[in-house]
């Protein structure tokens, strides 16, 4: 099963995460993707870069050979929309009602507002 075959239900959004990481002197580039589903899930999948950089054909891959599923969360409300701001490693997601701010790499929930739709007349 592909990664994004592992939501339940339409996609409804994607983002690319690119973090350096200095590893015994040597500044290595890590890439996660976030998938968002109406089904509620937030997938985390690690992108294998070594795969993808030395594959001298990169059509004989599959998503499997390439993305690592990490990490699964779920959320209150479907995901409409995110947004990454890459050098603060912050995700704000937008869900029905809901507008919450996530600390990367670990989906932390470090704030969240809740709009009642009535007020909204």
């Amino acid at each position: 099963m592909s990664v994004l075959e592992q939501h339940t239900s339409t996609i409804t959004s994607l983002k690319f995460n690119q973090v350096h990481k200095l590893n015994k002197n040597d500044l290595q580039q890590e890439v996660t993707l976030l998938s968002a589903s109406a089904d509620k899930s937030l997938l985390t999948t690690q992108l294998d870069l070594q795969k993808v950089q030395h594959c001298k054909n990169l059509e004989e891959l599959t998503a499997e050979d390439i993305f690592i599923q990490t990490k699964t969360d779920f959320t209150k409300n479907k995901i409409f929309s995110m947004d990454i701001a890459e050098q603060a490693q912050y995700m704000v997601i937008g869900q029905a009602d809901v507008l919450s701010l996530h600390k990367l790499p670990n989906n932390e929930t470090v704030w969240e507002k809740s709009f009642d739709n009535s007020e909204a007349k």
